[in-house]
């Protein structure tokens, strides 16, 4: 049995065909892998921070106090996580003071007016600002 040579390996019309064959293949591999990529703008998020809902927890600040005849009071709040800084209309529990520090209470499904009403509730996160009637 003969012993094995590796003179081929050292040829060089070998190892440029190798090297050009390797190429070639990590060329059409990755536009094969680029043809399903989806468009750049189906990866983007659209309307995350847009839309940006407070979790029970979050903590903000009280910006605007309104009332209406048929629905009662609402506050707008800025919360703190929210990177847009907008200002979402919660329900207060309570007799509320402007500039105040709210947390979220409780969230429920539905329109604000309706039976049971839905919306965002939000209490007094520091009892010394904003005053609960008994």
């Amino acid at each position: 049995m003969e012993k094995p040579t590796f003179g081929l390996i050292k040829n060089k019309f070998f190892i440029t065909g190798f090297i050009t064959g390797f190429i070639i293949t990590a060329a059409f591999a990755i536009l094969l892998v680029s043809l399903y990529q989806p468009t750049p703008e189906k990866q983007m998020l659209k309307g995350t921070l847009l839309n940006w809902t407070p979790s029970v927890g979050d903590v903000g600040t009280i910006k605007w106090t309104g009332d209406t005849d048929s629905c009662g009071r609402y506050v707008g709040v800025s919360f703190y996580n929210d990177m847009t800084g907008s200002l979402i209309i919660c329900r207060p529990k309570g007799r509320i003071i402007s500039g105040s520090e709210v947390k979220v209470d409780r969230i429920a499904d539905g329109k604000p007016c309706e039976d049971p009403p839905g919306g965002i509730w939000v209490s007094p996160s520091k009892s010394d600002k904003i005053q609960i009637p008994k």
